[in-house]
């Protein structure tokens, strides 16, 4: 009890002399007396305060403002709303709540079933009967819960009773006629209600072995016949088994204890129908040539509502025909065409039979004939022309040529050229055209599906334009026929190459440059039709980069040629020519591109050879001239030495030669006259060499030939040089001369140094 009490506040602390307020609230949960007694505790003093609360608890009044709810007689099925007023007559609020004791079925609904109700307030109650069956409502009473008062403190009794109507189809029987299967079709019926109430209809779910013959439904499942009214209802039925059939339809009444409205559904369900436009039952192809497809057309027309869904079989010997659709669906009034298509792969006779169902319909058989004409040899592409264009000569030309036998029967295929078929044919004694090409091998077998690999090679050793024919036939049993003729057009063509004819490199000597390589490059194209391959030979002391080269038709490419001009170690102004020379691969013809490496050095050109004195008198002098020309484009250099002998020879020499100018220079095209000096000293014959060094170039070399004697006279000098003997005899004579004044100085030398 104390729980229901709540005091606000419950704690705290008074000044003297001051007071305070306490809200005392109490929540009881029960009627009746009550008296309930608190301690206020004070601290610092063992005294209590005591504190008594009684009363009376009193429960709400309330009241309806009807005796009872009458519904009177309502259809089945149908919703019917009753209303009273629930009112509060108290002071305090009321908690409630309304039900209808034993509604197992549900068939009450109450709003609002619960509430509080404020004081002297009232609320409106709408209660709703939906009948679920035929029946008189007697024993059904709505009742009141009031919270904290008890249950079922007062109670207002249910008056009703509910019927269910009689309902009249327009007809117990619907005849669709012939129905194709699967299709729908519709007719309508009318429900009658000649009652006052409303009725509810349904329609019963067909029953599962009825569904594989036909299907059947209405428009709307479930719906209300008005009173003294009608319904119209579009009952739908779809065949799904050929023939005859009588279904029942039902249609129950909701409420009624009468049995179900019963309809038959009377049909004769048909599949569709198909005609053929073709006037035969036969298809003769006739005569067609092997390996062709030729086609035959028939048209293959609906006339029904429904697709038509068929099948094409070919029976018996099926090889060489085809159909383009083995099966389809032909839409309702749809014409289709359907191809027959025969490929003979024989020279034979072929015969077949096609059969065409129609799905749940009738069957067309025909007839289908064919002869075939022709070979089954086939090449893989079409060698009515074969052209090689542009190719080189000397060089074999082939190409292969494939063919596939296609037939069912082994052939022995032959190929021949026409020239030689019409050489063959000539007298021995008349000249015979010459045959270029020929095809290997020239015959062979082949089987059934298998293929043979032909090649077809040709060659001129010289350059032409040509055109020939290959016959190519074939042999099946004993039987020959052409299978197809060849014209072969070639070009036989030289191997051209755009290259320079001539590279020439030019050097000049300079005192301050050394020798070093030289470059140019070389364009070098194909202008043949074909591809070239060939090598470069280049001879030293020329050079090329690349030596292997493959050129395409157009196709063109850069070289570089190099010159070593310190090949040339003469030092003697010139040429060097050379041929770099161009080799085809597996072809003879040979080109040549000309090389020329100019080199200019500092050289002298001389008028004479060698100097020749001749025979001079002993201790005389004689002069020689040489003219010397610079004839290059070089300043040139030079000087002159003579070429190193014995000792006493060169001394000999030494006093006997000289030349003059020892040394000088002379500018292109400038011209010198060279002094040669012989003084003679015994009767001797002399020789040396005289050397001109040139700066930057060659060293050239003089003989040079002189002689002297005593002179007598002119005819004892002759004989003198020519009597070896008495010319020894004079050169004895005179180195006893020598010899004698030698000691003779000597021994007067002795006798002046004795003297002193």
């Amino acid at each position: 009890m104390e729980s229901r009490f709540i005091f606000e506040p419950s704690t705290g602390k008074l000044n003297v002399g001051e007071e305070r307020h306490i809200l005392v609230t109490f929540q009881p949960d029960f009627l009746g007396d009550f008296n309930v007694q608190f301690d206020w505790c004070i601290e610092t003093s063992s005294v209590s305060l005591p504190l008594t609360i009684r009363g009376v608890l009193l429960g709400p009044t309330f009241a309806f403002d009807e005796e009872e709810l009458n519904y009177g007689i309502i259809p089945f099925g149908f919703p019917y709303h009753q209303f009273f007023s629930l009112r509060n007559t108290s002071q305090i609020p009321m908690d409630y709540h309304l039900r209808i004791p034993n509604d197992d079925s549900s068939e009450f609904t109450i709003e609002p079933s619960s509430g509080t109700l404020p004081p002297t307030q009232k609320q409106q109650i709408r209660v709703t009967l939906r009948p679920q069956k035929s029946q008189i409502y007697t024993d059904k009473n709505l009742v009141l819960d009031v919270e904290c008062v008890g249950k079922e403190v007062k109670s207002i009794p249910i008056v009703a009773e509910s019927r269910a109507p009689e309902v009249h189809p327009s007809t117990n029987l619907i005849d669709f006629g012939y129905v194709f299967i699967q299709h729908k079709y519709e007719r309508t019926i009318t429900l009658h209600n000649n009652t006052d109430l409303p009725a509810i209809y349904e329609l019963i779910n067909q029953d599962d072995s009825s569904r594989s013959t036909a299907l059947y439904d209405v428009d709307e499942f479930e719906g209300r016949v008005d009173a003294y009214g009608d319904k119209s209802l579009t009952v739908s039925f779809v065949g799904k088994r050929l023939g005859g059939t009588n279904l029942p339809l039902y249609i129950r009444i909701k409420g009624s204890s009468a049995p179900p409205l019963e309809i038959s559904l009377v049909a004769i369900i048909t599949g569709p129908t198909v005609s053929i436009d073709y006037a035969k039952d036969s298809i003769n192809f006739g005569r067609i040539p092997v390996l062709t497809h030729t086609e035959r057309k028939i048209k293959l027309h609906n006339e029904s509502l429904i697709p038509a869904n068929y099948s094409v079989s070919l029976k018996g010997k099926t090889n060489g025909f085809s159909v383009s659709q083995d099966q389809g669906i032909i839409l309702p009034n749809q014409t289709i065409n359907l191809a027959i298509s025969a490929f003979l792969d024989d020279a034979v006779a072929f015969e077949s039979k096609m059969v065409i169902d129609v799905l749940e319909s009738k069957q067309f058989i025909f007839q289908i004939k064919a002869q075939g004409e022709g070979t089954t040899i086939v090449s893989l592409e079409d060698l009515s022309f074969i052209s090689f264009g542009s190719c080189p000569t000397n060089q074999t030309i082939s190409r292969e040529l494939i063919l596939q036998n296609k037939g069912r029967r082994p052939q022995i295929v032959t190929w021949i050229n026409d020239k030689e078929k019409k050489n063959k044919k000539q007298p021995a004694k008349e000249a015979m055209e010459t045959v270029y090409f020929k095809v290997y091998p020239e015959s062979a077998r082949i089987e059934p599906g298998l293929t043979q690999v032909f090649v077809l090679k040709g060659i001129s050793h010289n350059p032409l334009k040509l055109e020939e024919k290959m016959i190519c036939s074939a042999l099946v049993d004993k039987y020959s026929s052409l299978l197809f003729e060849s014209q072969i057009s070639i070009s036989f063509d030289k191997l051209l190459l755009d290259f320079p004819k001539l590279v020439s490199f030019y050097w000049k000597y300079h005192h301050e440059i050394s020798f070093e390589v030289m470059k140019q490059m070389v364009t070098i194209k194909n202008v043949s039709a074909f591809p070239l391959e060939f090598v470069l030979v280049t001879p030293y002391p020329f050079k090329m980069t690349e030596s292997e080269i493959k050129l395409e038709s157009g196709e063109l490419i850069q070289l570089e040629i190099t010159f070593d001009p310190s090949s040339k170690s003469d030092s003697i102004t010139g040429k060097i020519q050379k041929r770099v020379a161009i080799l085809y691969k597996d072809h003879p013809q040979k080109d040549f591109i000309n090389l020329i490496g100019d080199l200019s050095f500092p050289n002298l050109s001389f008028d004479s050879q060698k100097v020749n004195f001749g025979c001079i008198v002993n201790h005389s002098e004689k002069r020689n001239f040489i003219k010397m020309s610079n004839d290059g484009i070089i300043p040139v250099s030079y000087e002159w030495h003579f070429e190193n002998r014995e000792e006493e020879l060169e001394q000999i020499e030494n006093l006997s030669f000289d030349v003059l100018p020892i040394r000088g220079s002379l500018a292109p095209g400038q011209t010198e006259n060279v002094e040669f000096i012989f003084r003679s000293q015994l009767d001797m014959k002399f020789s040396s060499i005289a050397l001109c060094n040139v700066s930057g170039g060659p060293e050239y070399d003089f003989p040079i030939f002189a002689e002297s004697v005593i002179f007598i006279s002119n005819w004892k000098r002759l004989w003198l040089i020519s009597d070896k003997f008495l010319l020894e005899l004079l050169h004895v004579v005179i180195w006893f001369y020598l010899m004698l004044g030698e000691f003779l100085s000597s021994s007067t030398l002795t006798s002046q140094q004795s003297t002193q």
